[in-house]
């Protein structure tokens, strides 16, 4: 028998890098792992709040919590805080690796990190019509950025995130409004949309160009 303790977070990481899984999905497959998982040690952290978001970057895992990155190099065993330069950047809904740098969705605007999240520049501010919206989702595909943005849609980034417009050709305005979680698949681009009531349903939306047409 094999006496060595079953580490679930290699498979979690490898998971993650082959289905591109986003943060609510990989947060609770990792944690159901973790907690059933007998012989597996109780990790050193993060602490200070709820976890929002991860992301895997090369071998190193990361998590948001409220509005700290944390960074784990050795499977989650240990967490150090990695976020220079985020500074009152209001809470952090979401993280994404992408191109090689660390990008996190805040309440000012977008930042990037393109040293494994030793320091953050940004914000990349996504300009809309409305006051202080607040980036929801992150997703790539290809060489290109995209974001979810309160009461305001899809926004496209062919810049690594310094410059953002508007992406919602063929969305209905209801789907604008209540626009959530995004995925890159492939070539492909999902959209999820929130409820807008109890008797409202959900709509997934795909996009096959960059977000030029749903």
């Amino acid at each position: 028998m094999n006496d060595q303790p079953y580490h679930p977070l290699p498979l979690l990481l490898s998971l993650a890098a082959r289905h591109r899984l986003r943060r609510r999905a990989f947060a609770t497959l990792a944690l159901s792992l973790l907690l059933t998982t007998a012989t597996h040690a109780q990790s050193t952290g993060p602490e200070g709040g709820n976890v929002t978001a991860f992301a895997v970057l090369e071998h190193d895992l990361f998590a948001a919590v409220g509005g700290t990155v944390f960074k784990s190099s050795d499977e989650g065993a240990s967490w150090e805080v990695t976020d220079a330069g985020l500074i009152d950047s209001g809470r952090i809904d979401d993280l994404l690796a992408a191109g090689g740098s660390l990008y996190a969705a805040t309440g000012r605007g977008i930042f990037r990190s393109r040293d494994g999240g030793r320091g953050w520049s940004g914000p990349g501010r996504v300009f809309t019509d409305r006051l202080g919206p607040a980036p929801l989702s992150l997703a790539a595909v290809g060489d290109q950025l995209f974001a979810t943005i309160s009461l305001e849609g899809v926004f496209r980034s062919s810049d690594a995130g310094r410059t953002w417009r508007a992406a919602n050709q063929g969305l209905t305005e209801k789907a604008s409004f209540l626009a959530g979680p995004l995925l890159g698949a492939g070539e492909d681009l999902y959209l999820g949309t929130f409820l807008s009531g109890p008797n409202d349903e959900a709509q997934i939306f795909r996009s096959g160009d960059g977000a030029a047409t749903w």
